[in-house]
C-alpha cells in the first residue's frame, strides 16, 4: 500500500480496519448461529432416543405377553388333542 499521503493511507487503514471489524462481527454471528443449531439438533436427538428407548420397553413387552398367550393356547390345544 503506497500512499502519497499520509492522511489517504491513515484512511485506508482505517476503512480496512473497519471491514475487518465488520467480518469479524459477522463470523462472530455466524457462529453463535451454528451453536443455536447444533445445540438444537442435539436436544432434538436426545428427545428422540428418549422417545425411541420408551417405544422400545413397549414393544419387548407387548412381545412377552404375546409369547405368554401364545404358549398358553398351545397347551390349550394341546391338552385338548391329548384328550380327544
Amino acid at each position: 500500500m503506497k500512499c502519497s499521503k499520509s492522511d489517504r493511507c491513515f484512511t485506508e487503514l482505517v476503512a480496512k480496519m473497519d471491514e475487518l471489524e465488520a467480518r469479524v462481527h459477522n463470523l462472530r454471528v455466524s457462529r453463535q448461529v451454528l451453536l443455536g443449531l447444533v445445540e438444537k439438533l442435539q436436544r432434538e436427538k436426545l428427545e428422540l432416543l428418549d422417545k425411541l428407548e420408551l417405544e422400545n420397553k413397549k414393544l419387548k413387552k407387548d412381545n412377552i405377553q404375546y409369547a405368554k398367550r401364545i404358549l398358553e393356547k398351545n397347551r390349550q390345544i394341546f391338552n385338548l388333542t391329548k384328550k380327544g
